[in-house]
């Protein structure tokens, strides 16, 4: 299957649509279903969408990094994001994602496509933390009680990358959960 990439909206509306036939030609050979070429200066065939230059459909966050199922709290109560007393601290402060409560060793998954940007132990703060970016958004975890993944890794959407934990400035178990957008804070919950 050809299929030409071109500037204009209609085109890439029609691209759209013969998505999930690229998808199901594109995983049986061997690219993963989460990429697509995209390049305005040149025409591919769906043989040259594993080349260097691509960009990622899935590099937009979205859902929550721990299986809804296993949250204890109910979506959207749990710690959200925005001014609120710190737990700890007592004071007034920014808190710049969502908690998201879970027994201590639960799977957290990436929730988009990206590399690994950083990965810290013993952070005051947030205790172990993995950061992931990808085009104009990085997510951030922390709480860790593991970190699965090393900087510089690829990763894919849904990958298992770290697990809940209790480490910092935490009260309990829990996976807080940040999105960056050019470097500012947003509402995670928007992402769901």
């Amino acid at each position: 299957m050809y299929a030409i990439i071109q500037k204009s909206r209609a085109t890439i509306a029609f691209i759209l649509l013969l998505l999930p036939s690229f998808i199901s030609n594109a995983t049986t050979s061997g690219i993963s279903s989460d990429v697509i070429k995209y390049n305005t200066k040149h025409h591919y065939t769906s043989n040259e969408l594993a080349a260097e230059d691509i960009t990622i459909l899935s590099s937009v966050p979205k859902g929550l990094p721990v299986q809804k199922h296993l949250i204890r709290c109910a979506i959207p109560s749990c710690s959200g994001f925005g001014y609120r007393m710190h737990p700890i601290l007592g004071s007034r402060k920014l808190h710049a994602g969502i908690d998201l409560p879970a027994e201590r060793g639960t799977l957290i998954k990436s929730t988009h496509y990206g590399r690994v940007h950083k990965v810290v132990h013993g952070h005051p703060g947030y205790g172990n933390y993995v950061v992931i970016i990808s085009d104009n958004y990085e997510t951030k975890y922390a709480h860790c009680d593991s970190i699965l993944v090393k900087e510089g890794e690829r990763v894919s959407m849904g990958q298992n990358i770290a697990t809940v934990g209790n480490t910092g400035l935490s009260t309990a178990p829990h996976c807080h959960y940040e999105i960056l957008k050019n470097g500012v804070a947003i509402n995670p919950f928007s992402f769901i």
